[in-house]
């Protein structure tokens, strides 16, 4: 990455310890390496006594929780380790001008759990939670039509609405969100 970024103009120093780095004022901005977003350490510390350096999280797994993570744990933005150079360069200017930047569908659903109140899992209804158990357990989208008594274009829909309120693009974000709120584990009462 030193290397992309001295290209792109910037001058980059690897730092193996955040610890130790001691940027002064010349620091510009800082990009945090992390194995997992549940990884980063916590940098609120960092952003207090350099507010001028910005921090930008790259991880390999970086879904809608996973941005909010970073982002409360102190960091101005985060992307995802495979994204495109030229993301990793625009976020960088969008850091360094003080704005965070995130993929329209983290944005989108980031707003949605705000609409929500803030709740990091959102209320969902039984039905809805079925219908993600059983999407985890492999039903197909046109056996849980049948089973509904729906066509399999209204199951579609009704998928995509849900995928939505919750926060997530697609049926597997969709069962691992229902697992990190531990609604896969047993049945919910009432």
């Amino acid at each position: 990455m030193t290397a992309v970024l001295a290209d792109a103009g910037y001058q980059a120093r690897e730092h193996p310890d955040l610890g130790e780095w001691q940027p002064g004022r010349s620091g510009k901005a800082l990009f945090l390496h992390v194995s997992a977003a549940a990884e980063v350490p916590p940098i609120a510390g960092f952003a207090e006594e350099y507010p001028h350096i910005p921090v930008i999280v790259i991880t390999p797994d970086l879904g809608v929780a996973e941005f909010a993570a970073v982002v409360r744990a102190g960091a101005i933005s985060a992307i995802a380790a495979d994204d495109p150079i030229e993301l990793l360069l625009a976020t960088l200017e969008h850091a360094m001008a003080g704005r965070a930047s995130a993929s329209p569908s983290i944005m989108r659903a980031l707003a949605t759990r705000v609409a929500a109140g803030f709740g990091e899992a959102l209320s969902i209804d039984d039905v809805a939670v079925g219908r993600i158990r059983r999407l985890a357990a492999g039903a197909t989208v046109s056996r849980l039509a049948a089973e509904a008594g729906f066509s399999e274009r209204e199951m579609f829909r009704l998928l995509s609405e849900l995928y939505t309120r919750i926060g997530v693009a697609n049926r597997t974000e969709a069962i691992v969100w229902a697992s990190r709120h531990g609604l896969l584990d047993e049945p919910r009462s009432g």
